[in-house]
């Protein structure tokens, strides 16, 4: 910020600088203004105002001065500084601080964004964790619902699951026969294609006596 210092005195019905305006092709004694520009801080101050007053320059300029009057003379100083200068560093503080309260808007938007869609997968999958868990309890449920022998395997032949008549039929636990190959609780594991292909060819080929 630049303040700038005016010594005046009114001779009639003008306004005398007496120093150099640094924004005025002049010299000393020749600069004059007419008491009828009101707004001219020189002018306020002839006419009677003293203080921090608010006005506009030789230049147009809107400006903040400060008035006081030389003692023992009929001259006045007037300091003054341009008003856009003194709003500048708030306008730049302004917009800094809006930019910055955008960015936090924006991370704390992200931020929430990222922790609903994280919830919103978490209940998801909580809740085909439940469907799934439902559909075993009532798969298990119909297979112990059965006093027959059954045995529920994978494509590989692997052993999924079994009711409790499969273990008192075979001796062996449940824990024991999941995992297990189907083929091996077999007397003749050659049969078990009977049961475990899913293809009726192979079935019909299973069943086929093999050529000497």
């Amino acid at each position: 910020m630049c303040i700038r210092d005016r010594i005046i005195y009114r001779e009639g019905n003008e306004v005398v600088y007496l120093n150099q305006l640094r924004n005025a092709v002049n010299r000393p004694m020749l600069m004059r203004r007419s008491i009828d520009e009101r707004e001219l801080p020189a002018v306020k101050a002839v006419m009677g105002r003293r203080g921090i007053i608010r006005g506009v320059d030789y230049r147009g300029e809107t400006i903040i001065a400060s008035i006081r009057p030389i003692p023992d003379s009929n001259w006045y100083l007037i300091a003054k500084i341009d008003e856009k200068e003194i709003y500048a560093p708030m306008a730049q503080r302004f917009w800094i601080i809006t930019f910055f309260v955008i960015a936090i808007i924006i991370i704390c938007g992200a931020v929430i964004t990222h922790i609903w869609r994280y919830q919103e997968a978490k209940y998801y999958r909580r809740r085909m964790e439940q469907e799934d868990k439902s559909k075993a309890l009532y798969a298990r449920s119909l297979i112990e619902a059965s006093l027959d022998p059954l045995v529920t395997i994978n494509v590989d032949g692997k052993i999924m699951d079994v009711n409790s008549s499969t273990e008192l039929v075979t001796g062996l636990t449940r824990t024991q026969l999941i995992g297990s190959d189907f083929s091996e609780h077999f007397t003749q594991p050659e049969n078990c294609l009977l049961y475990t292909s899913p293809s009726p060819r192979d079935r019909t080929r299973s069943r086929m006596p093999s050529s000497a």
